[in-house]
């Protein structure tokens, strides 16, 4: 290497290193100084970027693992009776449960914890809680009290876009929260455990794809509007408001990046290739929150944008006829093969329907979000189109979800393989779904 690396190169230094950091606290100082070295020797060895690249992961890895360990989620062991002062995430729903950020406890903890057992509180609020420390963060309240405050704009938001789903989706609004704002509280075990069999668990999940999903309907509907070349500034500030609606998860995170440097590119007509803007988007998503790094689901995503661009591009010369069937066709098979390892290791399950699955459902997920949306402000008319969407994707779930050997699970880990290989598959309950394709 004569010159200095390439973009996806450091990046991936970087991202290495913020993995193998926590495991590396004791030798920060070490870290360090071996940053601080290759840094000062770029001038002369330009390869030597790579070991500062990744001295800063070890970094940035060591900083977050020493936050994590701060956290009341690792602090408070087992059982124990905990008391804190939290800022509560969205309004507890029919489950009682809700995310909360914890402002002071005795212990001297902060971080995020889920609460159970939560009567009514307003979304975004400040409360004081106590309750028992379960496991992991999970605090089954045995009192709450509310104190008065403003609570932040995007929870106000979130809150008032759930009461409008409640009003026009009914028994639905559980899967339409997820799938619009990624509140999944209150989801049916019985749909997520369809949706993972038919291997279509990302359409659950605030992703890429829903994010992608968004920005296309916006941009279409801003060059209706007749905005012209302006119609990617709206369709970007768009994306990082809902992004910013959304907490800024990894994923969409990582789409919003995504979809900015594509959208700069255009417009200062460069041609970046597809791994240096996925590694923009690595880069902006570990510069956010350094821990995820360590995310299953940020490795799940990038390991399924990479996996459709190799695809899509191994396709890419065939002819028109047929090719945007063959590419959705290529697009399922290079995410699938790209994320089975991930949910092998970490779920301890792979979904080979999936490959069949995702070339209806993706389909009709871009249809059904962005009907989802336009309800919203439309009302019951366009959300009895969505409603019939959303049915036809529950269906298609079932059929997927009875096909034989459609859900290959085993234990987690380096032990899936196939001398411990057994078969599940479940269909949902139609219990807890609506009863007709036309009801919302």
């Amino acid at each position: 290497m004569t010159g200095r690396p390439p973009f996806t190169q450091l990046v991936g230094a970087y991202a290495a290193g913020a993995v193998i950091g926590p495991a590396a606290q004791g030798a920060l100082a070490l870290t360090l100084a071996v940053t601080a070295a290759a840094v000062a020797t770029v001038r002369f060895r330009p390869r030597l970027l790579l070991l500062g690249a990744l001295g800063a992961g070890v970094t940035s890895g060591v900083v977050a693992a020493r936050v994590d360990a701060g956290t009341c989620a690792r602090q408070w062991p087992p059982g124990a009776a905990v008391r804190a002062f939290v800022d509560v995430g969205d309004a507890p729903g029919a489950q009682r449960a809700t995310t909360a950020e914890v402002r002071y406890a005795p212990e001297g903890c902060g971080g995020t914890i889920r609460l159970r057992g939560v009567p009514d509180l307003p979304a975004g609020g400040r409360a004081i809680v106590v309750g028992r420390h379960r496991i992991r963060g999970v605090v089954r309240v045995e009192h709450v009290r509310a104190v008065p405050g403003e609570p932040p704009w995007r929870f106000r938001i979130r809150h008032m876009v759930a009461q409008r789903i409640r009003t026009l989706y009914g028994p639905r609004a559980p899967f339409v929260e997820a799938v619009v704002i990624g509140r999944r509280d209150d989801l049916p075990s019985e749909t997520r455990q369809a949706f993972v069999g038919a291997g279509l668990a990302h359409l659950l999940a605030i992703s890429g794809l829903h994010v992608g999903i968004f920005a296309l309907w916006v941009g279409m509907a801003a060059r209706v509007a007749g905005l012209g070349r302006r119609a990617d500034l709206v369709a970007v500030g768009a994306v990082w408001a809902y992004v910013a609606l959304l907490g800024f998860p990894p994923p969409a995170t990582r789409a919003g990046a995504f979809l900015s440097a594509a959208a700069l590119s255009r417009r200062l007509q460069r041609h970046p290739s597809a791994g240096t803007i996925l590694a923009l988007g690595v880069v902006t998503v570990l510069t956010v929150d350094p821990s995820a790094a360590r995310s299953v689901g940020a490795w799940l995503s990038v390991a399924a944008v990479w996996g459709v661009g190799r695809a899509v591009r191994l396709v890419g010369s065939v002819g028109r006829p047929g090719r945007a069937v063959l590419q959705l066709a290529a697009a399922s098979l290079g995410a699938t093969l790209a994320t089975a390892p991930i949910t092998a290791f970490a779920f301890g399950q792979v979904a080979p329907i999936g490959l069949a699955a995702n070339l209806v459902g993706i389909p009709l997920a871009a249809v059904a979000v962005p009907g989802v949306l336009t309800s919203l402000v439309v009302g019951e008319i366009m959300a009895g189109g969505a409603g019939a969407v959303l049915w036809l994707l529950e269906a298609w779930v079932d059929l997927m979800t009875a096909v034989p050997g459609g859900s290959v699970a085993a234990p987690p880990g380096v032990a899936f393989d196939n001398r411990s290989v057994g078969f599940r598959w479940q269909r949902s309950r139609a219990s807890s779904r609506c009863s007709g394709p036309l009801s919302p």
